[in-house]
């Protein structure tokens, strides 16, 4: 799993786009604010959540949103915070915009 953290326009769907490209999935990929999840088959299933619009764990539960980490595919999840402390394994990716483009730090949490 993946968490992709960042402002607003910083850039977390484009990144979102460029891990489809690598699995080869050819459809757009889209912001998945307003339907939370988005769907993509490749050479591994791509899970898009952007929890935005969620205020609570107990929403999440209630979408089914914890059944698509046994999915065997990649799941890429915008406003992780929404879910409160991750007690997970993941992958945090921070966006962030600077005066002269963008500045990304990577770093695996436990």
């Amino acid at each position: 799993m993946v968490v992709l953290e960042g402002t607003l326009g910083a850039g977390k769907t484009t990144l979102a786009q460029g891990v489809a490209a690598g699995l080869g999935i050819t459809e757009a990929v889209t912001s998945p604010t307003f339907a939370l999840v988005q769907e993509y088959e490749g050479r591994l299933p791509l899970f898009h959540m952007d929890l935005y619009r969620l205020t609570s764990e107990d929403e999440f539960e209630q979408i089914g949103g914890w059944e698509y980490f046994q999915r065997n595919g990649v799941v890429l999840i915008e406003w992780a915070d929404r879910l409160g402390a991750l007690a997970f394994p993941r992958w945090e990716v921070h966006l962030e915009l600077r005066p002269r483009g963008r500045w990304v730090t990577v770093k695996e949490a436990l």
